[in-house]
């Protein structure tokens, strides 16, 4: 008997965004805009603007966001 099974890349978000693409999402109930750099399983690696990073008090422009946080334009 053949009973189908999931694989794990079935289970990948198909609105996860991919390196180069520009993104939008709520930090500190901000709207930050953003360009993935990297993308991991969970999470994309991002980089926001130098304005961004100082208002969310971080010491350099590199982020991390879960695919599910964000929004690709």
């Amino acid at each position: 008997m053949n009973i189908p099974t999931k694989r794990k890349s079935d289970n990948k978000k198909s609105n996860s965004g991919k390196v180069g693409d520009s993104i939008q999402f709520f930090r500190k109930n901000t709207l930050i805009e953003g360009i993935i750099q990297h993308v991991k399983e969970n999470v994309a690696i991002v980089e926001i603007s130098l304005e961004d990073s100082h208002y969310l008090k971080q010491e350099n422009q590199i982020t991390v966001v879960a695919h599910k946080n964000y929004k690709v334009l």
